[in-house]
């Protein structure tokens, strides 16, 4: 019950934030003409857009305590991408009310708002603001480009940010006529703003990173064992949690990516388990002993550490057994576990040997090799005795983390014993 207040805590964050401005609006509100009607909707519409927009800036940091809040790093960039989208289509419905209020006098009153000049700059704005966003969100949702040169437009959104508050502070709106409410739109821009300054600009010089050095690249096949050994600081974690990863002065390889930990924390050195699947995965076979490397974090919940389930469930989709290698190798030997590994064919089992070791060592670790090409896709059918009580944790392709998830709900489990690693999202 805990855990799941904790992670809808956010929700009520948000909402508290958004119910403070409308209710500081509101008292200005009018609805008696058609006139007033739309032009309060687009009133109230840009005002709860605007404020996601903000709090989605504050989002978008790389923050302690953002994974403390959302109970997961990973979780606050789902929440980031939700709140985005919202944001989006609450200012895209802004002008679509206020042209509405404008045809109500004219169409030449109307034409005058769609067609901005610069006699009419604080409505330029606004529709500069507008643009950036809508072409920024078509990147991000639409179109497939590298991770580091996505990071690059990413930088941008500050614009549509700066261009929207210009909008605000010279519009003459309501924000003119409330003092307390102009105070606290500014006070959420200023937060905006110190967000996106400090993590998005200027983030390299901001975030704590602990220095390591390549200690061994193991390439098998595709996959690749990339073994670190640390320097002054050595990184406390726990057991599935993940970090980001970078290595200054390797050009491409110096740009930050995360990574799930493949090693117990109690060992002298961290491993990272990685599929070479693009450009940057890809380059780290070109590593060389002694390479410096950048780690920052630990981030993430999806450990056992943090949840209080006297039996597990684990279901890992073939690099997504990472994490729960690290799991195998902490386990205690109280807690009874069952690793159902997906994988196409036993050659694509990373890890399989070190946890076919495991299971021999501890009783109450059992693991099941899933071969999809000769079984099927695996589903929550293929768990016997699913009792609600347990803790099941799923890490893989983001469908079969979705697919499953649906499943074990239909099937008695609550949402709050179900944890999942959604790491295709960073």
């Amino acid at each position: 019950m805990r855990n799941s207040l904790r992670k809808n805590l956010w929700l009520v964050l948000v909402f508290f934030l958004i119910s403070v401005a409308v209710f500081l609006w509101l008292p200005y509100a009018r609805f008696s003409t058609m006139r007033q009607f739309f032009l309060s909707l687009g009133q109230a519409s840009s005002l709860v857009g605007y404020c996601l927009y903000m709090i989605n800036f504050i989002l978008s940091s790389r923050s302690k305590w953002l994974d403390n809040l959302f109970f997961g790093l990973n979780r606050t960039y789902l929440k980031h991408h939700l709140l985005g989208t919202s944001a989006f289509l609450l200012l895209l419905l802004h002008p679509i009310f206020i042209i509405l209020s404008y045809l109500t006098v004219s169409i030449d009153s109307a034409l005058f708002y769609v067609l901005p000049s610069i006699k009419n700059f604080p409505t330029l704005f606004g529709s500069v603001a507008l643009l950036f966003t809508i072409i920024l969100l078509v990147i991000t949702l639409y179109v497939k480009i590298e991770y580091s040169r996505w990071k690059i437009t990413h930088k941008f959104l500050g614009l549509g940010l700066l261009f929207a508050t210009l909008h605000i502070m010279f519009i003459g709106s309501t924000l003119s006529l409330s003092l307390p409410l102009k105070i606290y739109f500014y006070l959420l821009a200023f937060a905006a703003f110190m967000s996106y300054i400090r993590w998005t600009l200027l983030g390299k010089f901001f975030m704590k990173k602990v220095s390591y050095r390549v200690f061994d690249v193991i390439k098998i096949g595709e996959h690749i064992r990339l073994i670190l050994k640390p320097g002054k600081e050595k990184l406390e974690y726990y057991p599935g949690q993940f970090v980001f990863v970078e290595f200054p002065g390797k050009r491409i390889l110096s740009e930050s990516h995360p990574f799930s930990i493949a090693s117990s924390p109690d060992a002298s050195y961290i491993e990272l388990g990685i599929k070479a699947v693009g450009t940057y995965t890809n380059k780290l076979a070109s590593l060389n002993k002694d390479d410096k490397v950048l780690l920052d974090g630990p981030y993430g919940r999806f450990s056992y550490k943090y949840y209080r389930n006297k039996s597990l469930v684990w279901i890992a989709g073939g690099i997504g057994v990472v994490p729960f290698v690290a799991m195998a190798k902490n386990m205690p030997n109280n807690i009874k576990t069952t690793l159902f590994y997906s994988v196409k064919n036993p050659s694509e089992a990373f890890y399989l040997k070190e946890l076919i070791e495991i299971s021999k060592q501890n009783r109450n670790f059992q693991l099941i090799l899933w071969e999809s090409s000769k079984r099927g896709r695996f589903g929550a059918r293929d768990i016997p005795n699913i009792l609600p009580e347990n803790g099941y944790f799923i890490c893989g392709p983001e469908a079969m983390m979705k697919s499953l998830f649906k499943q074990l709900l239909s099937e008695g489990v609550p949402d709050r014993n179900i944890h999942t690693e959604e790491f295709s999202l960073m």
